[in-house]
């Protein structure tokens, strides 16, 4: 293990100095076959989990910069179902599970990779920043299209409901403007 976490920490090293600019490396691959050789990394199956948090995060500008605070502590649960889950996948197959490092105090953090809202969809002003047709409120023909519209998680690529949206946008506004 510790030869292995040695090649580790070079290869991310090197990618991270490769990254900013500060290494001649020559390509991605340097020092990675050294990673993957015997140990447990050929047999290594990570797993990502998919779920709806509380949602109860907020946002607020604070001198010029965004400030977000979100507590996982209301999605526990589901976080302890989830887990649960991955933990009969592996059973299931023969395996091992154990709890990424990077899920443990303190690191433990939620990502997303379809980030959503921000200039949310409402019925009146005060809850939102788009009306049904992505109309910014209060600025005639301003239109937002994107997933900033979208008011919460989807639980789902959003990419289709995205696309149906600025559909119904385009659409809104090419027969507006007849």
């Amino acid at each position: 293990v510790p030869n292995r976490l040695k090649n580790l920490h070079l290869f991310v090293k090197k990618y991270i100095l490769r990254t900013l600019g500060l290494s001649q490396a020559s390509g991605f691959t340097d020092g990675a076959d050294k990673l993957f050789q015997g140990g447990v990394t050929p047999r290594f199956l990570p797993y990502l989990g998919m779920g709806t948090d509380a949602a109860d995060g907020q946002m607020k500008l604070s001198g010029g910069n965004i400030d977000i605070k979100w507590n996982s502590r209301r999605s526990r649960q589901m976080f302890k179902e989830m887990e649960r889950g991955l933990k009969e996948l592996s059973d299931g197959i023969g395996g091992k599970y154990k709890t990424s490092l990077l899920w443990g105090w303190p690191l433990r953090k939620l990502l997303t990779a379809h980030p959503l809202g921000g200039s949310v969809m409402s019925d009146d002003k005060d809850q939102g920043v788009v009306n049904e047709f992505g109309e910014v409120w209060n600025y005639p023909n301003l239109y937002v299209s994107d997933g900033s519209i979208i008011p919460t998680a989807l639980s789902v690529n959003p990419s289709a409901t995205i696309s149906a949206l600025s559909e119904r946008i385009a659409d809104h506004i090419i027969n507006s403007q007849v």
